[in-house]
């Protein structure tokens, strides 16, 4: 049983986990996860004695702020990454040429700037730039190797020490079959450096922002 977003209320929070604790005690839970957990509050289920099985978070080649933190954390206390959003809601997919095209609810995040766009909310000036030059660098990579660019950007994820499970959405049958492909898909080391190397602007206009959403405006991972 996992807690999905984390109360700022440290008290309740701390309530919330001691009612996992007594379900996990009583046997009516085997494990325990968390979700959007960063160390504030990995710490406090630590210091109550609480084994985290699970961090469900989002991580992705665009969005790569856990890499900071909470990932080097997770590996050292063994807490497997459950990592959401591996396509960006399918941005990494390929399909979308131009910045332009993407729909703007799916152009909300801190990726994005806010100016013109009305579904912003996190106020910053997103990093517009390095995503178009990024997604158009995806593509070109997909072409080189062959491999698409959903199955690429299912594999890095994939490849990542510490991730123990991806979740991934999809729309058709031909979709769930390409996701599923990804995980036996066998990518060179080369091709997963020339990944990263690809996406380390955006992830450096970013920084380690974990709600995507809010950005720094009272974020909900803490």
């Amino acid at each position: 049983m996992m807690i999905h977003w984390p109360t700022r209320d440290a008290d309740l929070l701390k309530e919330n986990l001691e009612a996992l604790l007594k379900a996990q005690q009583q046997g009516i839970i085997r494990e325990i996860g968390v979700s959007n957990f960063s160390l504030g509050t990995l710490e406090i289920a630590r210091g109550m004695g609480v084994n985290v099985a699970a961090n469900e978070i989002g991580y992705n080649l665009m969005s790569r702020g856990i890499e900071k933190e909470v990932l080097p954390y997770c590996r050292k206390h063994k807490i497997g990454i459950f990592a959401y959003s591996p396509l960006m809601q399918g941005i990494l997919t390929g399909k979308y040429q131009k910045l332009l095209d993407i729909p703007p609810m799916r152009r909300r995040t801190v990726h994005f700037s806010n100016m013109g766009n009305p579904e912003c909310k996190h106020g910053g000036p997103g990093a517009d730039a390095e995503v178009e030059a990024f997604l158009k660098g995806l593509r070109a990579i997909s072409e080189q190797t062959g491999i698409s660019c959903s199955t690429l950007s299912l594999a890095w994820v994939c490849h990542q020490e510490g991730v123990a499970c991806v979740i991934a959405g999809c729309r058709s049958v031909e979709q769930l079959r390409e996701n599923v492909a990804s995980i036996g898909t066998k990518i060179s080391a080369e091709t997963l450096k020339a990944l990263t190397d690809l996406s380390q602007p955006v992830f450096d206009k970013i920084g380690e922002y974990l709600d995507w959403y809010r950005g720094s405006a009272n974020p909900r991972v803490w």
